[in-house]
């Protein structure tokens, strides 16, 4: 897995190194994504993925969630901040897990988005994208990648939750 630097919704620096040793999802978003079953469902399914990992031992601590934004001029961490506002919400007594909404510098946007199988096409109004959700192993190794939006929130616990009990 290449050590790709990305800004989180903080402005904080992160690299994909700092998750060695995590089980760790990644998908790609926009903000001003406009069509419900791309990047809205992403984050909804990222949602529920939380909820079913709630009675895995472990699973809060060492599993993360990475939203990366293809936007980088739209997209700063102040519009990101607002942005996980609308999802990082729990429930009294839900676990609460890492989940970063972050975005790369434009010029490692391309290098990252062929790594991922992401492809993207900035337009006046909105960018035609396709989807890319992986999984990581604490080995920095993808496990499971998912190319489209028909993946289910247990398909991901599962492939989670599997990772977590081999560690």
């Amino acid at each position: 897995m290449p050590d790709f630097a990305l800004v989180n919704q903080d402005g904080k620096v992160i690299r994909f190194g700092n998750y060695r040793g995590k089980v760790l999802l990644v998908t790609f978003i926009y903000t001003r994504c406009p069509l419900p079953d791309f990047c809205p469902r992403m984050n909804e399914n990222f949602r529920a993925v939380q909820k079913l990992l709630q009675d895995t031992p472990g699973a809060a601590e060492r599993a993360e969630f990475l939203s990366i934004s293809f936007d980088p001029e739209h997209d700063t961490p102040a519009v990101l901040k607002h942005y996980a506002s609308l999802y990082e919400k729990h429930a009294p007594g839900e676990k609460s897990f890492d989940w970063q909404f972050t975005v790369p510098a434009a010029k490692d946007l391309p290098e990252l988005a062929r790594f991922f199988g992401l492809v993207y096409q900035p337009g006046q109004a909105q960018i035609v994208h396709s989807l890319s959700t992986t999984v990581i192993g604490p080995d920095g190794k993808v496990e499971k990648w998912f190319s489209d939006n028909e993946w289910t929130p247990t398909d991901a616990a599962q492939v989670i939750s599997s990772l977590l009990h081999q560690a």
